[in-house]
């Protein structure tokens, strides 16, 4: 596992399945907790509620794994946000944004030419960054993020 510089952790995620593919297939594709629950439900037969315990829930975002697992290729260029404790981030394809709470200071990374996060590029490439973090707060904004 490696640890980026904003506190979160990814790895690999390897999953077997007893049903037969039509073919194999690897998926470049990074997981989360978004697509892990889509596939747990369509997997359990079970639709996504719209409200829990009274509350009324924001519409479930992911893609189920379900058709990787048969064989067919899952959507590579979409976009994944994510909040955790003060801690945004946006990728978008190649691109990777981040910031932390109460600062707010976006860094600009490609995840193509430095999968580690070492190198900010933000100053070079302005209006991909600027873009980035428009698209983010609107995310944030539509699902309720709260700092």
């Amino acid at each position: 596992m490696k640890r980026n510089p904003i506190g979160l952790f990814f790895g690999f995620l390897v999953l077997a399945w007893s049903c037969q593919p039509k073919s194999e297939t690897k998926e470049d594709n990074r997981p989360n907790i978004v697509i892990i629950m889509a596939t747990c439900l369509e997997l359990g037969n079970t639709a996504y509620p719209e409200r829990y315990q009274g509350n009324q829930l924001k519409p479930m975002r992911g893609k189920s794994l379900v058709p990787v697992f048969k064989g067919e290729r899952m959507e590579q260029n979409r976009e994944l946000y994510w909040e955790h404790f003060g801690h945004q981030a946006m990728r978008k394809g190649k691109w990777k944004i981040i910031s932390k709470a109460p600062e707010f200071d976006w860094e600009l990374f490609d995840l193509a030419e430095d999968p580690t996060e070492l190198n900010e590029i933000g100053k070079q490439n302005p209006k991909i960054l600027e873009e980035m973090v428009k698209d983010y707060t609107f995310w944030a904004e539509e699902v309720g993020v709260r700092y």
